[in-house]
């Protein structure tokens, strides 16, 4: 996807709004978010990772199993801190509220904007196609504004939160990732347990196992 992201001229600000995608890891959304917010730090997705753990150990009046996706808190925490288990909103929400910035994310599919830690004074926009995170940035360019072709290293992927211009113009660049087909619809994606080996399809299907096996390490099932 990376060389065909496409690009959306902003020429009141001098620059193009471009989506810089992840790598498709099982970390993508702790890196999408480290892209935005912690750009050129040497935090590990595996720091971010045993961040959000910790906090859950710390609130666990309000990291509850009902929570935290029928599992236990120190199931949970385990399950959060290998490399192969996918970030998602309880993420978001720890690391938004840890870090003091509203982080936007935008569903490819439907176009909502879910907001976590609303309130604060800057946000970062992240993309979701259903199963992967990527990071929405401003890159500064040469008129027409039409390519981004500056090194990321100059990129602004922060915004104060009352700029929401940025958002009307992120999610236009959405709506063509749309059109793309850039998202997965996880209702109908086939899921493989790690665990045993099992294949279903769907989330509630892959709900509907953990329940029954209280095996939680799901993947997607590449055909």
């Amino acid at each position: 996807m990376a060389e065909d992201t496409p690009e959306l001229p902003l020429p009141d600000r001098g620059a193009t709004l471009v989506m810089r995608v992840m790598p498709d890891d099982n970390s993508c959304l702790f890196r999408a978010f480290a892209a935005a917010v912690l750009p050129g730090d040497d935090l590990s997705m595996l720091e971010l990772r045993s961040l959000v753990a910790s906090q859950i150990q710390e609130e666990p009046d309000v990291y509850t199993k009902v929570v935290l996706d029928n599992r236990t808190p120190d199931d949970y925490c385990r399950w959060i801190q290998t490399e192969d288990a996918w970030g998602g909103a309880i993420e978001l929400a720890i690391l938004s509220k840890h870090f003091k910035i509203e982080v936007c994310s935008i569903d490819v599919q439907t176009l909502r904007i879910d907001r976590f830690n609303e309130g604060s004074p800057i946000r970062c926009i992240l993309v979701y196609s259903g199963i992967h995170y990527d990071t929405i940035v401003q890159s500064p360019s040469d008129p027409p504004h039409t390519i981004a072709d500056n090194p990321p290293e100059l990129d602004k992927r922060v915004w104060d939160s009352y700029d929401d211009d940025i958002l009307v113009k992120s999610q236009q660049l959405c709506k063509v990732l749309q059109g793309k087909h850039y998202f997965t619809n996880v209702g109908e994606m086939a899921i493989r347990c790690t665990n045993c080996g099992w294949v279903g399809y769907g989330e509630a299907m892959a709900a509907v196992h953990a329940q029954q096996t209280g095996h939680y390490d799901m993947v997607e099932q590449k055909s």
